[in-house]
C-alpha cells in the first residue's frame, strides 16, 4: 500500500507542474506578441517622421524656427506637396497655422520649447497667411506671409 501511495505521489507532482507552466507559457508569448506589435508600431511611426523630415522626393522641405513673436522662414515656396519642418526655439508654446487658397490647417497640438513638428500639405500657387494662433501671439506680430510660385 505505501508503495502505491508513493507511486501516485511521485506520478502526481511532475503532472501538476506541467499544468502550472501552462498559463505562465501563455502569458510570456502574449508578452512576446505585445512587444513585437509595440516595436512594429514604434518603428513604423519612426520611418513617417523619418519621411516627413526628409521629403525632397515626396515634395518640398520649407524650414520654419518659431521665437517669441516671429516666424523664420522663407518667404517663398515652390507649389507641390510640402512639409513644414517646425521647430520652437522659443521660450513659450506657440503653433503654426496656414491659410489660403482653400487651405486652413494647422499643428494639432502647440509645440513646447525646444520641439519639432511637422506638418504636410499641398501648396497651390497664390498667397498664404501664416500666424501663431496661441493667444494673443497674432497680435503681438506672430505673423507672416508666404508667396508660391
Amino acid at each position: 500500500m505505501r508503495i502505491l501511495l508513493s507511486i501516485s505521489i511521485a506520478v502526481a507532482i511532475p503532472f501538476s507542474f506541467v499544468r502550472a507552466q501552462g498559463p505562465v507559457e501563455k502569458a510570456t508569448d502574449v508578452a512576446e506578441d505585445t512587444a513585437e506589435t509595440v516595436a512594429k508600431g514604434t518603428k513604423k511611426a519612426a520611418n513617417k517622421a523619418a519621411n516627413a523630415l526628409t521629403s525632397e522626393a515626396n515634395g518640398h522641405k520649407v524650414n520654419v524656427t518659431m521665437t517669441e513673436y516671429k516666424f523664420e522662414m522663407p518667404a517663398t515656396a515652390k507649389a507641390g506637396k510640402t512639409s513644414f519642418v517646425i521647430k520652437n526655439a522659443g521660450k513659450k508654446v506657440h503653433n503654426f497655422k496656414i491659410e489660403g487658397q482653400g487651405i486652413a490647417q494647422k499643428l494639432s497640438a502647440n509645440p513646447k520649447p525646444g520641439q519639432t513638428e511637422v506638418l504636410q500639405v499641398v501648396l497651390k500657387p497664390g498667397t498664404y497667411a501664416i500666424t501663431c494662433p496661441v493667444d494673443f501671439h497674432t497680435q503681438k506680430g506672430m505673423k507672416t506671409t508666404l508667396t508660391v510660385k
